[in-house]
């Protein structure tokens, strides 16, 4: 039996690594338990409220139920259980990401779409350097990117609707178009509210940030990801985001 604790981390991070735990054991034949979060930070401070943990943590009980993945609370006592912790990233490779493994985790996320019936929804999540982070060389994208790629997504997708989640102030410019809808949080009370954003979008950006990432493994659409704007060394991801990134880019024209 395998269980996964990160410790006091991101939300993103701590899913990331509990869920790449559960996709390495499916990979491995063995069985696997679930931790619950105990806190969230944000900002390298303590983040939601109890009453916000606890509502995460049902969202990861109600996945974990429907992946049929039990509580290790829930184990006789002298169950032996092999505890692993964010090193749980260094044993991730090609086949932990298998299409078959990944369709189990997407089908098991248990809350509903937020969008609209018959819309198209791009959603973007951008990182603003020491918007929730001191490490702002693994965070830091500049404006100019997104500034760059939006106006080419309007474009090539007229139909779409393009939402950017963000840590405060996303600090892009003002397009004018009514179909750019900016999602910002500064106190994390939106966590649940952006991340099943994410989740269930068309189209999915992930920037450098577990927090996307994560989410990314529950999408069962379309993930990007610009390998040059990931700077989280050693966050796996499957490789297929980034290869459908360098090709779609040219349709775009998007270079930068």
């Amino acid at each position: 039996m395998r269980t996964v604790i990160r410790g006091d981390d991101g939300f993103g991070s701590q899913m990331l690594c509990m869920f790449l735990g559960y996709l390495n054991s499916l990979r491995d034949s063995q069985e696997f338990c679930y931790t619950p979060i105990r806190q969230i930070l944000l900002a390298n401070k303590v983040g939601p409220s109890n009453k916000e943990l606890n509502l995460l943590n049902s969202i990861i009980q109600s996945t974990m139920s429907n992946l049929g993945v039990p509580s290790c609370s829930q184990l006789t006592p002298d169950t032996p259980i092999s505890v692993y912790n964010h090193s749980i990233y260094k044993d991730v490779n090609a086949g932990t990401f298998s299409q078959e493994n990944l369709q189990m985790l997407q089908k098991s996320w248990p809350i509903q779409s937020p969008f609209e019936n018959n819309t198209f929804n791009i959603v973007i999540h951008l990182r603003r350097g020491k918007d929730i982070s001191k490490s702002e060389s693994v965070r830091w994208t500049p404006s100019s990117y997104y500034d760059n790629l939006i106006p080419k997504l309007l474009v090539q997708y007229p139909e779409a609707r393009i939402h950017t989640v963000s840590w405060q102030n996303p600090e892009l410019k003002d397009f004018k178009s009514s179909r750019l809808i900016n999602h910002i949080s500064s106190e994390g009370d939106e966590i649940l509210e952006h991340y099943n954003m994410m989740v269930h979008a068309d189209m999915l950006f992930v920037c450098s940030s577990t927090f996307s990432a994560s989410a990314g493994l529950f999408n069962k659409n379309i993930v990007f990801l610009d390998p040059t704007l990931m700077k989280l060394g050693g966050c796996p991801t499957p490789e297929k985001w980034m290869n459908d990134f360098r090709e779609n880019k040219l349709k775009w024209n998007f270079n930068i």
